[in-house]
């Protein structure tokens, strides 16, 4: 069993939801300024909550309950926007590694990449596992444990990246 999946939604998802997306992100950004948590760029975790983005929560949790290969009960959800750019990631001297949920936790939880935009074009990794690297694919949610540790691939544009991000912490 693979522990990274991809799972593609590109007949429920298309450019326009995902350029509405970003448009929404960017006001957010404008409105709210990045989660104060967050060691880089990221909205507050409740992009779910919103109108525009409907289509991609549903795609979320279908996408978890075809990794479990059942339907648990969820016990909260989160979601949020990673965006980044060259200039940034170069001060920042690259992202640390981190998990979504600690190593010793109990709860069962999953986490979840959709790329947005990437501006890169070559075949850097867009996030990196310690054993498998992920590279941009339009419409797809790529699912995998929370605990799994991973960081986000390297940059080489100014253009904005941005990355939408959920975990799913369900009972078993």
């Amino acid at each position: 069993m693979d522990i990274i999946k991809k799972y593609n939604f590109n007949q429920l998802i298309n450019q326009q939801d995902i350029d509405k997306a970003i448009e929404s992100i960017d006001i957010l950004f404008e409105q709210e300024g990045h989660h104060p948590e967050s060691p880089t760029f990221q909205t507050y975790p409740y992009l779910f909550e919103y109108q525009n983005f409907y289509k991609f929560k549903f795609s979320f949790v279908f996408s978890c309950f075809s990794y479990l290969e059942r339907e648990p009960s969820i016990l909260s959800m989160k979601s949020w926007c990673y965006m980044d750019y060259y200039d940034n990631w170069k001060l920042k001297n690259n992202e640390t590694w981190h998990r979504h949920s600690d190593l010793d936790s109990t709860i069962e939880s999953l986490s979840g990449i959709f790329y947005l935009n990437v501006p890169q074009k070559n075949n850097i990794p867009s996030t990196e596992f310690e054993n498998q690297n992920i590279l941009f694919e339009k419409f797809s949610w790529f699912i995998f444990p929370s605990k799994l540790l991973h960081r986000p691939g390297k940059i080489t544009s100014n253009k904005k990246r941005y990355v939408l991000s959920a975990d799913l912490t369900y009972e078993d």
